[in-house]
């Protein structure tokens, strides 16, 4: 496989105009530092002592030429992005036409990745293992009327202990003596 598709260095994936960009970065950076230092008094001789507002000229430079090499850098990471996805691309393909053959050869097979091993298992494998085991370990949930009839059990037995505790309260008693 990496004699199909080879990594390819830093260097070649510049181009002309990458390295033109570069190289201007670097010179118009230099040049803003050169006239900075200049008018702001570096140097005491004469021809260098009329500049006057030279001074912002020269900070001026310095941050084009660092835009420029950022902006050339960032244009050099993308390509770099890009040129990788598409070799991890080309490689999938070749990976999926060599699963493809060796399938074809080898008749049905299941895959297995890491995704299919690792999902539950399905419910009607579940409820298969439980059930022959010796049967469910629950009784069936029950069916509509008998759901009705024991809540109406229920209801019954919590209205008829709120009627006997209400009648054993002797507050209750005075209360309904007063009316």
């Amino acid at each position: 496989m990496d004699e199909l598709y080879p990594e390819p260095t830093t260097f070649g994936d510049c181009d002309f105009t990458s390295y033109s960009y570069l190289i201007l970065s670097v010179v118009l950076s230099i040049f803003g530092s050169f006239i900075t230092i200049v008018a702001l008094g570096g140097a005491d001789d004469y021809i260098f002592s009329h500049l006057g507002h030279m001074w912002l000229v020269g900070p001026l430079f310095i941050c084009s030429g660092m835009m420029m090499g950022i902006k050339t850098v960032l244009y050099l990471r993308r390509k770099s992005v890009i040129q990788m996805l598409l070799r991890q691309r080309a490689l999938l393909r070749g990976l999926q036409e060599m699963a493809h053959q060796s399938r074809s050869q080898s008749g049905p097979c299941i895959v297995r990745n890491s995704s299919t091993l690792t999902l539950p298992p399905s419910y009607d494998l579940l409820m298969g293992a439980v059930g022959g085991l010796g049967g469910p370990s629950e009784a069936p949930p029950p069916s509509y009327e008998e759901a009705m009839f024991l809540i109406d059990e229920k209801l019954k037995t919590v209205l008829d202990c709120n009627a006997s505790h209400s009648l054993s309260n002797p507050e209750d008693l005075r209360h309904k003596e007063n009316e």
